[in-house]
């Protein structure tokens, strides 16, 4: 199975229902509104709060989800890092057929 973040994150339901199929789980159309629910960036990120509170932190720091959103890693690197990262990627994966998509467009 190859699935990005960011196919995922356009299509949550299909997402789970390919990782489903993957993994040979039988699936109907309640669990994977539940799990697409169960799974949204704000139910995770209550639920680990819940947890914190509680005193029973199971992953991470209290900043561990940050905004649940693709590409936020852009911000991080300056305009000349971002097209030496982009530019050493392409040269690297040249011979790979696999099609990415990091927000610019598919490679």
């Amino acid at each position: 199975l190859w699935l990005t973040f960011e196919e995922l994150k356009n299509d949550v339901p299909h997402g789970i229902q390919q990782v489903a199929q993957f993994l040979n789980i039988p699936t109907d159309q309640d669990l994977i509104t539940k799990v697409t629910q169960s799974a949204s960036f704000d139910a995770m990120k209550e639920a680990h709060q819940k947890r914190i509170q509680a005193g029973k932190q199971r992953m991470g720091s209290s900043n561990h989800f940050r905004s649940g959103t693709s590409g936020n890693w852009k911000g991080a690197y300056s305009d000349a890092q971002s097209k030496a990262l982009d530019s050493l990627f392409n040269k690297q994966m040249a011979n790979i057929p696999i099609v990415t998509d990091f927000g610019n467009g598919l490679r």
